[in-house]
């Protein structure tokens, strides 16, 4: 059964659960933090029960491991929790099919959470996705934009006791859009700093831009302008720092995406639209002569990379392939080969 997110948490609010969840969406952030909310529910309805994760994005996951835990009954918990994440595996039939098959010999007492990224068209409308899904609350998690990013910005925002004026407000939705974690990151160091203080958008733009996304921005221009040097120095020194790793891939991330907006033809006003300076429409034209669409389409699959190595997902450095992304755009190497 289909729910709508707002469905999804209104019947967790009631206390009303079901035997199998498909969590799902291309923004991670909304799918894990449903994910947690479903166990700490579940937990609190059922304190005794047992949980187990599968991490089936890891190389050499044994699916047939997976389908003996339907079968081997824990004999200190009558009930379990039982979660799948393939934040990162590509979905196939064969996958769907493995998740029926447990659905088949399952205790019914267990309960199944599968998080993925977003379900694609032609798997939903396969007959084995078909068929799971009427055993399953399927939750599909959509990028917030315009209103619903703010409501979600202000409701944060309340929930850490921080004031926000509708300017401010407005001009961390502007900054943020597109990376709710970093959104969800700089109003926490806010909190911390403007405790029960109300927050202006004066307040909110020095606290933005003394903050590591200035330095973000220096580095992307120095990748673009190939200072290897420079670029290179920026990326030790932001993590000697012990700055977040989301900034600088949310920077990485938005300039490839532009990137591969020259290379496919984009006029200067539409470029314009995406707030660039002249300056910057420069470096970013001129960087483009030196890469392919299939190199930049390649390092969006490496940024998404690097987000589940963030999110401890996947294993890794992020520094690392970070660094190799921005090698890559420099023109350092061909690929990302972590």
């Amino acid at each position: 059964m289909k729910l709508s997110a707002n469905e999804f948490y209104a019947k967790l609010k009631q206390g009303q659960l079901s035997s199998c969840y498909w969590l799902h969406g291309d923004e991670l952030l909304l799918v894990q933090e449903a994910a947690t909310c479903l166990r700490e529910v579940i937990v609190k309805l059922r304190p005794d029960c047992e949980k187990l994760i599968f991490y089936a994005d890891l190389p050499g996951f044994d699916w047939q491991h997976f389908l003996m835990a339907a079968s081997n009954h824990s004999l200190f918990a009558e009930q379990r929790i039982l979660e799948v994440r393939l934040f990162e595996q590509k979905l196939t039939v064969q996958i769907l099919s493995y998740l029926q098959q447990f659905l088949t010999q399952n205790n019914p007492d267990d309960i199944l959470i599968i998080s993925s990224q977003k379900l694609e068209a032609r798997l939903q409308k396969h007959k084995s996705f078909i068929q799971l899904s009427k055993q399953c609350i399927d939750v599909a998690f959509w990028p917030l934009q315009g209103r619903n990013l703010q409501q979600w910005l202000s409701q944060r925002a309340r929930a850490l006791k921080l004031r926000l004026t509708s300017s401010a407000l407005d001009y961390l939705a502007l900054q943020t859009t597109g990376n709710l974690l970093a959104a969800a990151q700089e109003l926490e160091k806010l909190a911390l700093l403007y405790q029960g203080e109300a927050v202006d958008e004066q307040i909110m733009h020095e606290h933005i831009a003394q903050g590591a996304r200035f330095q973000v921005f220096q580095l992307m221009d120095d990748v673009l302008a190939r200072q290897v040097e420079a670029a290179l120095r920026a990326l030790t020194g932001l993590e000697l720092q012990g700055e977040s790793e989301v900034l600088v891939l949310w920077g990485m991330l938005r300039d490839i995406r532009l990137l591969l907006k020259v290379k496919v033809g984009a006029s200067e006003a539409e470029l314009r639209r995406e707030n660039i300076w002249p300056r910057r429409l420069r470096l970013l034209q001129h960087a483009a002569r030196g890469l392919s669409v299939s190199t930049l389409e390649e390092l969006i699959l490496s940024c998404k990379q690097a987000e589940l190595v963030i999110k401890g997902v996947q294993p890794g450095s992020a520094w690392q392939v970070l660094t190799e992304i921005a090698c890559v755009l420099m023109g350092l190497k061909g690929k990302v080969t972590i």
